[in-house]
């Protein structure tokens, strides 16, 4: 992995990525420099000793690292609370870390998980393994996928050496998600089925495992099995949580690769109305364009895909930009918009090529390839919905349609 950035280089970093979005408000979010000073925090942590780790955070006082509640989203999966002061202080810092993932600071997110990684070297193994899933997730969402490998075979090689099944899914959904990008399917699934034999029942691995098991199924064309991960997920989700939004995104997706576009547009609509965070949005973006270009809907593709690169500037994750291009490029090819093809997957190709997204450049390749009349011909028409008769697609794909405004 490469070196995390010093706090102020990761603020710069980040700070200029937004303020290229050219939205002001993003470039002087004030949590930028509070952010600053926490990752800043962080690294004087690392370096401290032990004992004398309280009285610097005593000092710190509540101007760095202000009382808040919740915890992380990475904890063990029977919910335990840290035993002690320095795990206590890393999950502290973790929740600062992760306001800055959502905000598309990855820069400062990985220097403040570094830090805190290095703080709990000699600290509590539990604790430390969760710092390092974290660790994974940042490194995976910048593109830097064999680090984040690294990472999280390391969370399930030590949490099943202690007979800790529980953190080790936490290990087995990031390593289930890195295959995932690179298109490993078979591996993809079956991490995700063992960290769901690993997870704690009712826990947010849980949950991540069927979201995992969604995914893969609708890959593999297993309709009814995706529904039945998909909704289990959901409904394990906090109502209206980023989390929720998330699987109804990839529940969106089932509808739309199995048939049913306008289950999938309402599913999309819904959470690109609710959501603010970056990478959700360019999921759902992604998605309604294709529902829409399959609908034959010039007008809503058009919408969508200025409502994506509108999003693109504002530092998304290399992987969500490279498939909302490769998205988008799709929805013209089906609407035979082939002057605009061209640079869409040229701007896809390059992030894959950068990020070894190997699956991702081998579909986008495809689409430069000369297409068929016969096939060309079969894309002039919308895509006609279907109905099926399985009564768990029947209620699956309903409760999607049921989301479509009044």
């Amino acid at each position: 992995m490469r070196a995390p950035l010093t706090p102020i280089k990761a603020f710069v970093q980040d700070a200029t990525k937004r303020g290229q979005a050219g939205d002001a408000s993003s470039a002087e979010d004030p949590r930028l420099s509070q952010w600053l000073l926490v990752a800043q925090a962080a690294e004087r942590l690392a370096e401290l000793k032990p004992a004398q780790r309280s009285e610097y955070v005593k000092m710190l006082g509540s101007t760095v690292l202000p009382a808040r509640e919740g915890r992380p989203t990475q904890i063990e999966g029977d919910g335990r609370v840290p035993t002690d002061a320095i795990a206590e202080l890393a999950e502290r810092l973790r929740m600062e870390a992760e306001d800055m993932e959502r905000a598309g600071c990855f820069e400062l997110a990985l220097t403040t998980v570094s830090s805190v990684c290095q703080m709990l070297a000699r600290g509590s193994l539990t604790a430390r393994l969760l710092a390092t899933a974290h660790l994974g997730r940042v490194t995976r969402q910048i593109g830097e996928l064999s680090s984040a490998a690294d990472c999280y075979t390391t969370v399930t090689t030590e949490g099943q050496r202690v007979s800790d099944g529980p953190v080790a899914a936490h290990g087995f959904i990031g390593l289930g998600n890195v295959a995932h990008s690179r298109g490993n399917r078979p591996s993809q699934k079956a991490f995700f089925l063992k960290a769901l034999e690993l997870a704690a029942k009712g826990s947010p691995v849980e949950l991540s495992a069927h979201q995992g098991l969604l995914i893969t199924a609708n890959q593999q064309g297993e309709l009814a099995e995706a529904l039945l991960h998909g909704w289990r997920a959901h409904d394990l989700a906090p109502p209206e949580s980023q989390v929720q939004f998330e699987t109804l995104i990839n529940l969106a997706n089932t509808a739309l690769q199995a048939g049913f576009p306008t289950a999938a547009l309402a599913g999309f609509d819904y959470v690109v109305q609710r959501t603010t965070e970056t990478r959700n949005r360019l999921v759902c973006i992604g998605g309604g364009i294709q529902a829409a270009a399959r609908m034959h809907n010039r007008a809503q593709v058009e919408v969508f895909e200025q409502l994506g690169h509108d999003e693109v500037k504002r530092a998304a994750a290399p992987y969500d930009v490279a498939r909302f291009y490769f998205w988008a490029a799709e929805a013209r090819h089906l609407l035979h918009d082939e002057h605009l093809v061209a640079s869409l997957v040229r701007d896809s190709l390059a992030l894959a090529d950068a990020h070894g997204f190997h699956e991702l450049r081998l579909r986008a390749e495809s689409l430069l390839q000369p297409s068929q009349p016969d096939s060309r011909r079969a894309l002039t028409t919308p895509v006609a919905e279907f109905e099926s008769s399985d009564p768990i697609v029947k209620s699956g794909i309903g409760r999607l349609r049921a989301l479509a405004p009044a």
